[in-house]
C-alpha cells in the first residue's frame, strides 16, 4: 500500500483542535483501507506533519480537506527508515 506524507499549516492551531482533526475517525481511520500512521504538530507556528497509509492518495487529500489545515505539499514516500532498516515502498 503506498504511503504519503503530508505539510500543513494553520495560524493558531490548538491542542484541541489537532486532537479534534482525529477524535473524528476510529482508531485513526477515516475509512476501512486508510489510516494516518503518525502525525507531528508544532503549535506555535501552527504546522502539522501527518504520514498516511492509503491505496488512494484522494483519500488523504479528502480527509486532509476536512482538517481545516492549509495543506502545503503532499509526497509520495519511496523509502523509510525505521528501528534500523530501510524499507522500499
Amino acid at each position: 500500500m503506498a504511503r504519503f506524507l503530508a505539510v500543513a499549516e494553520m495560524p493558531n492551531l490548538t491542542e484541541e483542535q489537532f486532537r479534534q482533526a482525529f477524535d473524528t475517525m476510529r482508531k485513526w481511520r477515516p475509512e476501512r483501507r486508510t489510516w494516518m500512521v503518525k502525525a507531528y504538530c508544532s503549535l506555535n507556528p501552527g504546522k502539522v506533519v501527518v504520514e498516511c497509509e492509503t491505496p488512494e492518495r484522494s483519500s488523504f487529500e479528502a480527509w486532509l480537506r476536512q482538517t481545516g489545515w492549509e495543506v502545503n505539499d503532499i509526497y509520495s514516500i519511496d523509502l523509510i527508515h525505521e528501528a534500523g532498516a530501510i524499507w522500499p515502498m
